[in-house]
Order: C-alpha cells, then structure tokens, then sequence
C-alpha cells in the first residue's frame, strides 16, 4: 500500500517500504512506505489547501458525510475486521466489535456536531454584548496507536472533521493498514481531497 494524500494513493520520496507483520503467524501481511519530512509537508499542505473550503461547509453536510462515512464502514465491516486481524493478531469477534464502535463514534460526533450553537452569554454590563462564535482551528494531526488503532483514530477524526478541521493522521508502524483502508473510505463518500490524509512512518 501507499500513502493516501490529497485523494490519492502516492508513493513515499524515499522509495523506501517496510512489512507490517502479522504477529500471531510472523507473516508478512503487507508492506508500506516509509517516508521523511518531505512526504509529512505535502499531507499537511493537502490539508492546509482543503481546510479553505472545508472550514465553510455546512454542518448538516459534514454531519451527512459523516453518517455515510459510518454506514459504509459497517457496510465493509467483514473485510476491515479481516484485515485488522492479520495486522494487530486480535480475534476476528475483538476487531468486529471494534469496527462497529468506530462507525458508531462517527454517528455520535456528527450529531454532536449539530448541536453546535453560538452563544451570547450573559454579563451584566451596560450597552455590551458578547457573542461566542466556535471556530475551526485548521491542520489536526491526528496520531493513534496500535492497540486500538481504528477507534483511537476514530475519536480524533470524528471530532475534527465535524468542527471543519482537515486531519493528517498517522497510525502506529504495527497497524497501519486498516486505517489506510479507512482514509480512501473517506474519500469514497464523498470528502472533498486533502480533508483527510494518511501517511505512514517517518524515517
């Protein structure tokens, strides 16, 4: 596999790959790049271009995006669990039920999400007023270790995404494949290029 930046799968400037090894059986399962800072500037500039566009996106169509995103991972469930199996060695039954709590955390952050409002808090002062408007930040670099590498991610991505943030993320060097899987998911229902962005290890 490759990196997945800017809504596409790219290779690494180093050329350089290593094996994701299934520790149950010692197999190699997969291999995927190892890039430098080079590959690190082009995902966060990706995300950089998107998060001008993102940033104005309604909520209602993030929130939608996101609940399609949640449905097809449900949809895939079979085969995203396969795949974290060989990865992490955990029992098929163990990576189902995480595939399912991650798509039900992209449903919980997207009705969150709706739920943001502006405020107008109270202050007592003569002639004043205050308005609270939330704004999104920009670039989340969204880092998820191996044990839990598709929830942990999850509760970054959910959260980001729905408050008009643009993600980078990079998994753990044990388990980088199903989240691979789960960024070109993204993109698959409709998330615009650069909103989420995927790069393995850095050398």
């Amino acid at each position: 596999m490759e990196f997945f930046i800017d809504g596409k799968w790219r290779p690494s400037a180093t050329a350089r790959t290593m094996p994701v090894v299934n520790p149950a059986t010692g197999e190699t399962v997969d291999r995927v790049p190892v890039g430098n800072g080079e590959d690190a500037d082009q995902a966060i500039v990706s995300a950089a271009n998107a998060f001008r566009h993102w940033r104005k996106v309604s909520m209602a169509r993030r929130a939608k995006l996101q609940h399609a995103a949640a449905q097809r991972l449900r949809d895939r469930a079979d085969e995203f669990s396969r795949l974290l199996t060989l990865e992490l060695g955990r029992p098929l039954a163990g990576a189902k039920v995480e595939i399912e709590r991650s798509a039900d955390l992209l449903d919980y952050f997207a009705e969150e999400g709706l739920r943001l409002r502006g405020e107008i808090p109270m202050i007592n002062e003569e002639h004043e007023r205050v308005l609270v408007v939330r704004e999104p930040m920009g670039v989340v670099v969204a880092i998820a270790p191996f044990n839990y590498p598709i929830t942990l991610l999850t509760f970054k991505l959910g959260a980001a995404l729905m408050t008009g943030c643009t993600v980078v993320a990079k998994p753990a060097s044990d388990t980088p494949l199903t989240t691979l899987l789960l960024a070109e998911l993204f993109f698959q229902v409709g998330y615009p290029p650069g909103v989420f962005n995927l790069k393995t290890s850095v050398s």
